[in-house]
């Protein structure tokens, strides 16, 4: 996304998730990717069949670090402001995320890196999904 749109979706009261997908991360790995199914697609598999072939194709790319994710958690929040970043793993439509955040189960990892680079344990807890949560809220209709 463009500056301009994370003002806009804050403006409007809205969030950013940020993906974990590493080509949504690193323009290096994305072009890999791309590369990985524009090869795969050639070959005519199946659907399961070419989602596993690119998965293992981009396996062999240079890995993005999890530090890379936070520095666009880091450049939402200064933009858009820290109400308005939250996280989007997209763990099973990506073939790759970064090290040490694979699963569900790394997500400490990720905490740990919030917190290391100065993030206040209430804004962390905002990009966990604390802004999500009020996104919802905010767009759910009236209970009658």
């Amino acid at each position: 996304m463009t500056d301009a749109m994370l003002k806009a979706v804050a403006q409007n009261g809205g969030a950013v998730c940020v993906n974990f997908g590493s080509s949504f991360l690193d323009r290096d790995f994305a072009a890999g990717e791309q590369a990985a199914w524009a090869r795969a697609r050639t070959l005519g598999l199946p659907p399961k069949e070419l989602w596993r072939t690119v998965r293992d194709e981009v396996s062999r790319l240079p890995p993005v670090p999890l530090s890379r994710l936070v520095d666009h958690v880091d450049h939402v929040a200064k933009v858009a402001g820290i109400d308005h970043v939250c996280l989007g793993s997209d763990f099973d439509g990506v073939p790759a995320t970064p090290v040490g955040l694979e699963d569900v189960s790394k997500l400490p990892a990720l905490t740990a890196e919030l917190r290391r680079r100065g993030y206040a344990p209430d804004d962390v807890e905002k990009i966990l999904g604390g802004n999500v949560l009020r996104v919802l809220a905010a767009n759910e209709p009236a209970q009658r």
